[in-house]
């Protein structure tokens, strides 16, 4: 059967792209290391749980296939913590320190270009048990670029990290949750997942600490994926009560990885309902 043309144009540019990154750098976003979080969110509209759910329930009626998570396990009480943009030279270390003390794994969805400046935390991260993933090389709005300028962006990131730790990430995240067919389609040929969210506090707007901790358990439910930013100190000071608060309401901490686990052995039990082939249940939270 012949491939599309997208695809067919994307796979050889997995294949070669690392041997050519250095020379197709895609300048899309300048990033200021000197200011908290870089300033990549200031100008983005992140969804919340609930919009992202409803465009998932109508991507399933359209049977669109390209795999992605948006919440986890939703019969078990765990939680991913997750945090963007980083590493953060600044602020980085302390969120470290944080998550040690409190002996929670979380997961660092890093910007490809940060990796390359502060490549010591990106180590330190890993070392420390935390998942470190995708999240573009430049953080680019994603669905503005061709195709060989996405599937760069996620090829040149998987390159930097695995450049540092040994191993490529499995799982991805568009800036700003934002996608279309060709992002979702990239990601897949460069073997990675695209992961969302449930809680999302907006603490890139800079809110209170008290305010993300009422936007983050008001909005808790099982198999939540919650949406953080590195380099926010207001994050940072609101996250031990948070871990603290849900712990007693007999939570577990987990990283993507696990949550994607446990999340498959849910979906292969509903997939025992039969469907026509390569049509989503649409009770999964994967597609």
């Amino acid at each position: 059967m012949k491939l599309p043309s997208f695809l067919l144009a994307a796979s050889l540019l997995c294949l070669f792209g690392c041997q050519q990154s250095s020379e197709r750098r895609v300048s899309v976003q300048s990033l200021e290391p000197s200011a908290p979080g870089y300033g990549v969110g200031q100008h983005e509209s992140y969804a919340s749980g609930t919009e992202l759910e409803k465009k998932l329930n109508a991507e399933v009626a359209g049977w669109k296939r390209f795999p992605r998570i948006y919440q986890g396990n939703a019969h078990v009480k765990e939680v991913a913590l997750t945090f963007d943009d980083g590493p953060h030279p600044k602020f980085t270390p302390t969120l470290l320190e944080i998550l040690k003390k409190e002996n929670v794994k979380a997961t660092f969805f890093v910007v490809g270009r940060m990796v390359e400046l502060h490549p010591d935390l990106v180590k330190a991260e890993n070392e420390a048990g935390h998942d470190i993933e995708n999240h573009t090389f430049s953080h680019p709005k994603l669905p503005t670029l061709d195709t060989a300028q996405i599937v760069h962006e996620w090829e040149a990131c998987n390159e930097a990290i695995k450049s540092v730790i040994g191993v490529e990430p499995k799982f991805c995240r568009p800036p700003g949750g934002e996608y279309n067919n060709l992002v979702l389609e990239a990601a897949h040929v460069c073997g990675l997942t695209p992961v969302f969210w449930t809680v999302a506090p907006k603490d890139f707007r800079y809110p209170t600490s008290a305010t993300i901790r009422e936007r983050v358990l008001g909005k808790i439910r099982p198999g939540g994926i919650i949406l953080f930013h590195d380099g926010i100190p207001e994050t940072m000071a609101a996250l031990p009560d948070i871990i603290e608060t849900l712990r007693k309401e007999g939570y577990q901490f987990v990283t993507i990885s696990e949550l994607a686990k446990g999340l498959h052995r849910k979906t292969a039990k509903l997939a025992s309902r039969k469907l026509p082939r390569g049509v989503p249940h649409a009770g999964s939270r994967t597609l």
